[in-house]
């Protein structure tokens, strides 16, 4: 293998090298991507199932999932869900719970 290299001349065997580097970080970015995607559904299942098993309906979830958050800061979300949630009839232990769930989504 190493003969077929060295056998070509110096400005193709650079050449090569330059596409096999980008081809590879193409290759990184779409792995990373794709790992980002599943671990983000990952941890929206987890949040979920700890949210139906806190007794919420599906609706109840939904409305919390689908809420608009752009522009918010980190506080103001987490006082919102506070509220929404002791709206549900949640109490501060439970309330505690999901806040501290949900930092690994923020």
């Amino acid at each position: 293998m190493y003969t077929l290299f060295s056998s070509l001349p110096p400005e193709f065997r650079f050449v090569l090298l330059l596409v096999g580097a980008f081809l590879l970080t193409i290759v990184v970015i779409v792995a990373t991507a794709f790992w980002a995607r599943v671990r983000r559904l990952q941890i929206e299942a987890d949040l979920k199932t700890d949210m139906l098993e806190r007794g919420l309906t599906p609706d109840e979830i939904r409305q919390v999932l689908t809420t608009p958050m752009r522009g918010k800061t980190e506080s103001e979300i987490q006082a919102e869900l506070k509220e929404r949630l002791v709206d549900r009839g949640l109490d501060g232990k439970q309330i505690k719970d999901v806040i501290s769930a949900g930092k690994s989504c923020w």
